[in-house]
Formats: C-alpha cells, sequence, structure tokens
C-alpha cells in the first residue's frame, strides 16, 4: 500500500484484488515444473551437462511462473476510499498505470461474469465509465464483480449526498457571516450550546 496516499478525510474502505483461483493454469505449470525436475533429478543428473540443463531450465520455469502469480496478484490492484476509485494496473515489469476516479466523475459502473469458469467460479470483471465515456477502468478477474460494482455505487451516492451537505453547510456559514443580525446570532449560540450539552 506503498503507493496509496490519502487524502485529508479521506478513508480506504476495500481492497479488490484479482480472484487467486484465476492464478490455477500458472499455479499448475508451477507444481508440474518442479515435480518433473525433481522427480527426475538423480536420472538427469547422471547424463551430464545437458540433464543438467534440463533440471536447471525446469525449476528455472517453476520459479518464472510463481513470481509471475505473485506478481499480478500483488502488483494489480485496486482501492476503494470514501472519496475515489484507485486503479493500478501492471503492465510488464516498468510500466504501470494508475487511474484515479473521484466519486462524483463516475457516469456508469456495471459488474459483468464472462464465460464458462466465471459463471462456475463467480468472477468476472468491473467496467467504470467516466469522462462522457472517453475514460474506462476494467477491474479484471474480481470474485463477485456485481457485489463489488454494488459498493461503488454505494460509496459513490454516500460521496455526493456527503458533497452536498457540505455544500449547504458551507450556504449557512456564509450566511451567518454575512447577514444574520445579534439576535440571531444569539438563538443560534444557544441551539449550539443545547447541543453540546445533549451530546
Amino acid at each position: 500500500m506503498k503507493e496509496l496516499t490519502l487524502k485529508r478525510n479521506e478513508r480506504l474502505v476495500r481492497v479488490v484484488r484479482r480472484y487467486t483461483l484465476t492464478h490455477l493454469p500458472q499455479f499448475f505449470a508451477v507444481v508440474a515444473s518442479f515435480s518433473v525436475g525433481f522427480f527426475f533429478m538423480f536420472w538427469l543428473f547422471r547424463h551430464g551437462w545437458w540433464g543438467q540443463a534440463i533440471f536447471v531450465l525446469l525449476s528455472g520455469t517453476g520459479v518464472f511462473f510463481f513470481l509471475r502469480i505473485l506478481f499480478a496478484h500483488y502488483g494489480n490492484v485496486c482501492y476503494l476510499t470514501t472519496q475515489r476509485v484507485i486503479d493500478i494496473d501492471r503492465r510488464g515489469l516498468y510500466q504501470r498505470v494508475i487511474s484515479e476516479i473521484p466519486y462524483d466523475q463516475i457516469e456508469d459502473v456495471s459488474g459483468h461474469i464472462l464465460g464458462f469458469f466465471g459463471t462456475i467460479f463467480r468472477y468476472g470483471q468491473v467496467e467504470i465509465q467516466s469522462g462522457r465515456g472517453k475514460i474506462l477502468v476494467i477491474i479484471d478477474s474480481v470474485k463477485h464483480p456485481r457485489r463489488v460494482q454494488q459498493h461503488i455505487n454505494i460509496l459513490r451516492e454516500e460521496y455526493i449526498r456527503g458533497a452536498k451537505n457540505f455544500i449547504t453547510a458551507s450556504r449557512i456559514v456564509r450566511w451567518v457571516e454575512n447577514e444574520a443580525d445579534e439576535e440571531e446570532l444569539r438563538d443560534i449560540e444557544g441551539a449550539l450550546e443545547r447541543r453540546l450539552r445533549d451530546a
């Protein structure tokens, strides 16, 4: 979470990562590479340099796929905060795309379950549209994408409602500063004191 810097009065609500089960084919490649290499290890080592080279190749393939699983799982993440959606998408070793969308700029959120395995294991993708359809953020291979979609919509409604309340409160403060006379100020002060006593 080093890449996540929260703003003032912002809280992290949820971390959405790729569904672990979608790494299963690569996990099988890891297990197969290590199993074949270690099962035939003594036989390979008896055949000199080429046997050792095959063993190293099989072990290296296993390590490569294992690191790729870790890289894909921890490198691709989406943070839902009280103010925005932050999607971090790793594309290779040296490329990372970070997309931030404040809730008041989100136009549409949709969750899709795709394919045979997606239907069985209940995973899919969430699409977030912003900028009059020009910006599209896709959170791929997440478990229960429709629940994630609903959660984003709930956070979005709360954020917009809070923004409206803040605007209303700001207008009241401006009115008190500019328009209220002494009697109205005394009434407001008395109401605030009563509320503090009751709290």
